[in-house]
C-alpha cells in the first residue's frame, strides 16, 4: 500500500521540478523549444531538397541520355548517305531531326581579301539543314544556311565567335579564304548542343564542302525522343541502306561532359536553396 500510494506522490514532485525548471529558466527553455522546433524543420527540409535533387538529376539524366544517335559506314564510301535514306529516317518513330556530316581535324589557314592572318587556322565541317538541327548552333549574329545553299552548293559559311574576334575587320558579307577555297559568312555560333566535336569548327553545306573534306566519308546524325534511341539505332543501317544494312554502323551518344555541367549546376541551385532555408 505505501509503495501504491509512493506512486502518485513521486509523479506530483517530478511535474513539479518539471514546471519549477521550465518556470525559473524561461529563456533556457524557450531556447530548447526553439531549438527542437528548428532541428526538425532542417530534417524536412534535407528530406525534402534531397528528393528534389534526386528527382532533378533524373529527369535530367532521361532528357539529356538517348537524344543523339550517329551512323557511320564501317568502309571509305563519300557517296553512301542518299537523300531518298534521310527521308526514310525522318520518317521513323521518335526521330526528331537528322542530317549528314563531314568533318576532319585536318586544320585550314585563313585569310581575307583585305589581309591575310598569320597563323590563325581552322577546321571544317560539311553539315546539311536537317544536321544543322540536330546540333543545334548557338547563334551569335547572322543566321544559319538553309536547303537553298545546300540545293544549289552555295559556298557560305558559319564561323565560331572565336574566330571571328580573331580575324580584324570581319562581319556579315565578308569574304573568307580557307584555304584553296573563298566562303561568304553568313553567321557566327557561340556553341553547339550535340555534335561537340564539330565546335570550333567552320560550318558550310555539305554540298560545298569538297574543297576541303572531298575524301572524308559522312556520317548521319539524328536527334531522337528520349528513351527512343537503342531503337532507333536498330532501325538506322535498314532505312539508310537497305540493300546492304550490315555495313552500316549506328551508336546512341552521351556526352559525359555536358552531363556533368548539368548536373553541377543542380547542386549549386540546391546548394543555394538550402543555405537560405
Amino acid at each position: 500500500m505505501r509503495r501504491r500510494a509512493g506512486r502518485p506522490l513521486a509523479a506530483v514532485v517530478a511535474a513539479s521540478e518539471a514546471a519549477a525548471s521550465i518556470f525559473l529558466n524561461p529563456g533556457r527553455s524557450a531556447l530548447i523549444a526553439l531549438g527542437a522546433v528548428v532541428g526538425a524543420a532542417l530534417f524536412t527540409t534535407t528530406l525534402g531538397l534531397t528528393g528534389t535533387a534526386s528527382s532533378q538529376v533524373r529527369e535530367d539524366f532521361d532528357a539529356f541520355r538517348a537524344t543523339e544517335v550517329v551512323a557511320s559506314l564501317e568502309r571509305d564510301d563519300v557517296d553512301w548517305v542518299s537523300a531518298s535514306g534521310l527521308e526514310s529516317v525522318s520518317r521513323l518513330n521518335g526521330v526528331v531531326a537528322v542530317g549528314a556530316v563531314r568533318f576532319s581535324d585536318e586544320r585550314h589557314s585563313v585569310s581575307t581579301p583585305v589581309r591575310s592572318e598569320g597563323g590563325v587556322t581552322v577546321r571544317v565541317s560539311g553539315v546539311t539543314p536537317g544536321a544543322l538541327e540536330v546540333i543545334e548552333p548557338e547563334i551569335v549574329a547572322g543566321r544559319l544556311f538553309d536547303a537553298i545553299h545546300e540545293e544549289r552548293g552555295i559556298p557560305v559559311a558559319v564561323i565560331p565567335e572565336s574566330l571571328a574576334q580573331d580575324l580584324v575587320g570581319v562581319r556579315l558579307g565578308s569574304q573568307l579564304q580557307i584555304g584553296k577555297a573563298t566562303v561568304v559568312v553568313i553567321g557566327s555560333y557561340r556553341d553547339l548542343a550535340r555534335g561537340l566535336e564539330m565546335l570550333g569548327s567552320v560550318l558550310v553545306p555539305l554540298s560545298a564542302s569538297d574543297p576541303w573534306l572531298s575524301d572524308v566519308t559522312p556520317e548521319v546524325y539524328v536527334e531522337v525522343a528520349p528513351g527512343a534511341a537503342r531503337t532507333i539505332a536498330r532501325q538506322l543501317p535498314l532505312a539508310l541502306r537497305p540493300a546492304a544494312p550490315e555495313t552500316v554502323e549506328a551508336t546512341s551518344l552521351l556526352d559525359p561532359e555536358q552531363f556533368r555541367l548539368r548536373v553541377e549546376g543542380r547542386v549549386v541551385q540546391l546548394s543555394v536553396m538550402a543555405s537560405l532555408a
